[in-house]
């Protein structure tokens, strides 16, 4: 029988909003940003996993920290497991190539796709980068459109802005 799912969180925050932070113990599942109800994401997690997370800040003290210095404006590896399950091989794709563009660099959608064989799946990159659970440690935020127009975040535009800004050294956050 296989041992049931445990999913930990903790909650990172900030002047720009608070982080919520999901691992399994294979590895990070989630980051959301700029949610602030504890309660409602413990409820929704519960509804749709069936299980109940536990907040657990000194399991995942090391991306919390990691967190920290990259919103310093520090270029740290992000080398942490991740947890896909039930993920799409495209989706898998799509972010594995995501996570290999540099600190401070974009790339185009269209290029992203180009790299990955697909060269007129533009539009399916950018759905698969919106379907993305982890942003800032899958970089979704480094892919805009060719045209240099900043495209959708799951976030919301700002945080993209504010990402970029900060590979960019041009802003920071002090913690």
């Amino acid at each position: 029988m296989p041992e049931p799912l445990r999913l930990f969180y903790s909650v990172l925050y900030t002047e720009w909003g608070n982080l919520w932070i999901g691992a399994t113990d294979k590895g990070i599942c989630s980051l959301l940003l700029d949610h602030v109800d504890e309660q409602k994401i413990q409820r929704g997690v519960e509804g749709a996993l069936g299980i109940v997370p536990h907040r657990d800040d000194e399991h995942l003290e090391a991306i919390r920290e990691k967190l920290r210095a990259y919103f310093r404006g520090e270029k740290v590896a992000f080398d942490f497991p991740l947890d896909l399950k039930g993920v799409s091989s495209f989706q898998k794709a799509v972010w594995d190539q995501t996570r290999r563009i540099p600190y401070g660099m974009t790339t185009s959608y269209q290029k992203l796709a180009t790299e990955l064989g697909k060269p007129h799946q533009a539009r399916a990159v950018g759905r698969a980068l919106g379907a993305n659970p982890i942003p800032i440690l899958i970089p979704c935020h480094r892919v805009v459109h060719e045209n240099g127009n900043l495209g959708g975040y799951t976030g919301g535009l700002e945080w993209k802005k504010r990402l970029l800004a900060i590979e960019q050294g041009a802003l920071r956050l002090n913690f």
